[in-house]
C-alpha cells in the first residue's frame, strides 16, 4: 500500500508506530475530551455530546474516519439511539454522559461513558471503551439495562449509529452476497437479510474502518447519505423491564489499503479479488 509511515502531528501523545498506549483527559465543560491513544490509532471521545468518537484517526496515514457531530450533519462514531425516536431529539445525542477511568495505564487503557435517558426514563446506556497497545482495534462493550422507573411498555429498538468521514463506500454483508452502498444518489439502504454481525466502509481517500457487533441481536442494517454518509445496525426489539441488562460488544478497526471489503474478523478486513484466467 505504498509507505505509510506517517508524520507525528504535535497534538499527538504517541509517535507513531511506538508500542505504548495513553489514556488522556482533556479540557473542562463543553471542551472537556477523553483521548485514548496507542501508536496506531486515535480515538477522541467527546463526553459531553453523547459520549461519541468525534475523531477516530489512523495515524500511519493521517487519515479520520469520522467528524464531530454538526448542527446538521450527522456526526460520531459509538451514537446512542433509539430508533423510535428522531436522530436529532434522541435523548443520548447531546447527553452529558458520566467518565469513569477504569485502566488509566499499562498494556491497555480503558474508560466507562453512561447516561440515563430523558424520555425513556428507566433506561440507561453505558459502553466501556478499551484501546490495547499495538492494535487498531477500539473496543467497546455495552451494557443496556433498565431500572424500577422504566415504563411497563418500554420496548426500545437500541440503534448505534456511526458517522463517517465521506465520501466513501459502505459494505453490507446480505443473503446475497455482500453489498456495496450507495449505489447513487439514492438517500438511504437497508439489508433486512444480513448473514453476519459486520459492515465496513472504505473512504475516497483510502481509508477504511471495519465494525463487528452483535449478529444473534441484529434486525437490520442502513447506510444513508443524507445528510451525511452513516451506516448503523439495529437491534431487535426488547422488552425493558426493570432489572434488564443486555450486554453487547462493539468492535471498530481502522485500516488502510484496501478497495473494497469482503468481510470484517475481530482482528482483520479482508478483500478478495479473483484473477481471470488466462486466455478469458
Amino acid at each position: 500500500t505504498g509507505d505509510l509511515r506517517g508524520a507525528d502531528k504535535p497534538s499527538w501523545l504517541v509517535p507513531v508506530g511506538k508500542s505504548q498506549v495513553i489514556l488522556k483527559e482533556e479540557g473542562e465543560g463543553a471542551a472537556r475530551r477523553v483521548i485514548l491513544e496507542n501508536g496506531i490509532v486515535r480515538a477522541v471521545i467527546n463526553p459531553g455530546q453523547g459520549g461519541r468518537g468525534e475523531n477516530f484517526v489512523h495515524k500511519r496515514s493521517g487519515k479520520d474516519l469520522t467528524l464531530p457531530l454538526g448542527e446538521t450533519k450527522p456526526g460520531g462514531l459509538l451514537s446512542d439511539h433509539l430508533w423510535q425516536q428522531d436522530y436529532w431529539k434522541g435523548d443520548w445525542l447531546r447527553a452529558a454522559y458520566t467518565v469513569k477511568v477504569l485502566e488509566p495505564s499499562g498494556n491497555q487503557v480503558k474508560v466507562s461513558l453512561s447516561a440515563p435517558g430523558r424520555l425513556w426514563t428507566g433506561l440507561t446506556i453505558e459502553k466501556t471503551i478499551t484501546l490495547t497497545k499495538d492494535s487498531s482495534v477500539l473496543a467497546a462493550d455495552y451494557t443496556l439495562s433498565a431500572n424500577d422507573a422504566v415504563n411497563n411498555r418500554c420496548k426500545p429498538d437500541f440503534d448505534f449509529n456511526q458517522a463517517l468521514a465521506g465520501p466513501g463506500k459502505c459494505f453490507m454483508p446480505t443473503e446475497s452476497g455482500v453489498l456495496e452502498r450507495p449505489l447513487s444518489a439514492e438517500s438511504e439502504d437497508w439489508v433486512h437479510d444480513p448473514t453476519r454481525g459486520w459492515m465496513g466502509f472504505v473512504a475516497a481517500n483510502g481509508a477504511g474502518l471495519g465494525v463487528t457487533f452483535d449478529f444473534q441481536r441484529i434486525r437490520a442494517m442502513r447506510v444513508a447519505q443524507q445528510p451525511g454518509l452513516t451506516m448503523e445496525w439495529l437491534f431487535r426489539k426488547v422488552e425493558a423491564k426493570p432489572g434488564m441488562e443486555i450486554k453487547t460488544p462493539v468492535r471498530l478497526a481502522a485500516f488502510v489499503g484496501l478497495k473494497e471489503i469482503a468481510g470484517v474478523g475481530e482482528w482483520a478486513a479482508a478483500e478478495l479479488q479473483v484473477a481471470a484466467a488466462k486466455g478469458e
